[in-house]
């Protein structure tokens, strides 16, 4: 078995984290995207860091599993619990949080102009495979493949520095099939 302390060192991790986010700042997004309504046993972050890095250890990891990464921590929550976690606003979490971080990773400084062009979009995707319980709702190719995989596609403008869109599917709808609707065709001469 490999050692889990060589792939995954959450000091290390943290220390990353911090160049993008302080745990003020997380609890804030978990705010806003109404993840966090009320006082709970498990804050933002610790949620975050479940949900990206457990699988470091484990790839097939449970609730049970995630709830016992959790008391690692000093922190009780069942997995009933845990699993109502699991629902809209954790994905508008996760979501925001990739978001904020592409848009500081992405940021290379003063905004740009020119002349002519509004808008110069930047588009990519990048896919993930995932456990083949995760199939019905996030189909992968198959094959040699999980038959559970998800596409992140993200779009960028260069020009204003801000992010356009963020979407979460799977794996099997092509990328051309996401259209940026508010961008017009424009021929220049």
């Amino acid at each position: 078995m490999t050692n889990s302390k060589a792939l995954f060192d959450k000091n290390k991790w943290i220390a990353e984290i911090g160049k993008y986010f302080n745990e003020q700042k997380v609890e804030q997004i978990a705010r806003e995207t109404k993840f966090i309504q009320r006082k709970s046993k498990l804050c933002a972050m610790d949620f975050f860091f479940l949900c990206v890095f457990s699988h470091q250890k484990n790839t097939q990891i449970s609730l049970e599993g995630l709830s016992a990464e959790i008391l690692k921590e000093g922190k009780s929550i069942s997995k009933q619990s845990l699993q109502d976690r699991f629902n809209e606003y954790a994905s508008l979490f996760m979501e925001r949080l990739a978001g904020e971080m592409l848009q500081q990773k992405l940021d290379s400084g003063p905004i740009i102009t020119h002349p002519i062009f509004t808008r110069i979009i930047i588009g990519d995707s990048t896919v993930f495979q995932l456990p083949e319980i995760f199939a019905e709702k996030y189909r992968g190719s198959g094959g040699d493949a999980s038959k559970s995989a998800v596409k992140v596609q993200y779009s960028f403008d260069l020009l204003s520095q801000k992010i356009i869109v963020i979407l979460v599917k799977e794996a099997v709808i092509p990328d051309y099939q996401h259209q940026l609707t508010e961008v017009k065709k424009t021929i220049y001469t």
